[in-house]
């Protein structure tokens, strides 16, 4: 398969931004967190799903 020199970059700035937090996923989700405060766009909470209820007869 041929190597896409795009997919590449993000890959090596993914392993670059985990390596700079110690690969912790609590300290990324604050990064991201911290990142849209700091933009000032709204951050839009999707209303919870109902929950639908099967009935299984078979």
């Amino acid at each position: 398969m041929k190597k896409d020199i795009i997919i590449d970059e993000i890959h090596e700035q993914r392993e670059n931004y985990l390596k700079s937090l110690n690969y912790d996923m609590h300290a990324v989700c604050e990064d991201i967190k911290k990142i849209e405060t700091k933009n000032g766009r709204p951050v839009v909470q999707p209303k919870p799903r109902p929950v639908i209820k099967v009935n299984k007869t078979a």
